[in-house]
């Protein structure tokens, strides 16, 4: 993966300048080397992602003492533990930078793989085994570097760089008042996307206008001239009602998917939430490279749920990810070709999706 150097990320920086004055009726959507290209790929690592809060899993992941989950987010490995409440570290021994668990689980320790050395749940050493004299090395300078966690409603949020304003608030607010306590998980999935991390987000802050294009079925379950978008620097909420009474549905059981009123939640930069009826599911979009990037979908339910349920409302999901991933990964494409330098924004409802590439753009500007 390239690395920046100085002249050209101060040749990026001018061209970002450019457009922080720009209206939403006189600005053109990003050039293509904001999804394309290696180096400023790395360069958002460190402007966007390490300074921003990051969603990392689930609260049910966490139940006893000793439950953990692990990760990695652009190289930054991490994990989550239970202790009297979640607590975050670097996942990174402190002897020989090993990483101490892999995946989720329970132990009774933090116990590394390489020689042994065993942390508590606080991130204290605590043993090291046959290490003999030790003489001036103190195990108090050894601790693990824990991370700022938030938790909200079941999400686990982490920071991995300086710490900034948690901006999640209007997460908090959304769940509150859906009475998000009721939903259980019910399962995950993973998509891998041949496309870069923007284009995924693109698509969800394009405020429905790809919707009757690109999603017939869930088209034929939602009220289009209900739609409304609440824009904020760091989160929208897109909102619709069903067409009631609609039964029919070509594209898979939608009906059993979609009532009453939609909800669709985005955080900056990569976190969304979406709400339909006594079903909510998540959106992870985890950059992988340049041009991929991995979106991770996990479902609750709120209610009794049967095996059918289950089956048709996940198959109509599935379906609106296939159509999804077709359209983005036709527009990485088209990036990539070299001949799009950015194209004019529909005011009407590309507001979010412009929100998102000013706010990306005072991250990349405060770097």
């Amino acid at each position: 993966m390239g690395k920046a150097m100085p002249n050209q990320i101060d040749e990026w920086i001018d061209k970002i300048r450019k457009r922080k004055e720009l209206s939403l009726e006189e600005a053109t959507s990003p050039e293509a080397f904001w999804y394309t290209d290696d180096a400023f790929f790395q360069f958002e690592r460190d402007s966007v992602f390490k300074k921003s809060w990051q969603y990392v899993g689930r609260s049910d992941q966490l139940i006893k003492k000793g439950d953990y989950f692990s990760g990695d987010l652009f190289g930054l490995p991490y994990l989550v533990v239970y202790d009297e409440g979640p607590r975050a570290f670097y996942n990174i021994c402190s002897h020989h930078a090993t990483c101490l668990v892999e995946g989720e689980g329970r132990v009774s320790e933090l116990k590394c793989p390489y020689h042994g050395w065993v942390y508590n749940f606080q991130g204290e050493l605590k043993k090291i085994p046959q290490a003999g004299p030790l003489g001036k090395l103190n195990p108090k300078n050894l601790k693990l570097t824990e991370l700022p966690l938030k938790k909200v409603g079941p999400f686990i949020f982490l920071n991995f760089g300086q710490e900034k304003k948690w901006e999640g608030n209007s997460l908090e607010s959304v769940l509150t008042d859906y009475s998000y306590e009721g939903f259980k998980f019910v399962e995950s999935f993973k998509y891998r996307l041949k496309c870069n991390w923007k284009v995924f987000v693109d698509n969800y802050l394009d405020g429905g206008y790809h919707v009757p294009h690109m999603h017939p079925g869930l088209t034929e379950q939602i009220d289009f001239s209900s739609y409304k978008t609440v824009r904020s620097d760091f989160f929208s909420v897109q909102t619709c009602s069903s067409r009631r009474g609609n039964q029919s549905s070509k594209e898979g059981d939608f009906l059993e998917r979609v009532e009453g009123k939609s909800s669709y939640f985005w955080l900056y930069p990569n976190f969304m939430v979406n709400l339909y009826g006594r079903w909510m599911d998540t959106n992870w979009v985890r950059p992988i490279k340049s041009n991929e990037c991995e979106v991770i979908f996990d479902y609750f339910y709120r209610g009794i749920l049967n095996d059918e349920l289950k089956r048709k409302s996940l198959k109509a999901s599935g379906k609106v990810q296939e159509e999804d991933t077709l359209i983005c990964e036709r527009v990485q494409k088209g990036l990539e070709s070299g001949l799009f330098s950015g194209g004019p924004y529909v005011p009407k409802f590309e507001g979010s999706m412009y929100d998102f590439h000013q706010q990306l753009i005072k991250s990349y500007l405060e770097f």
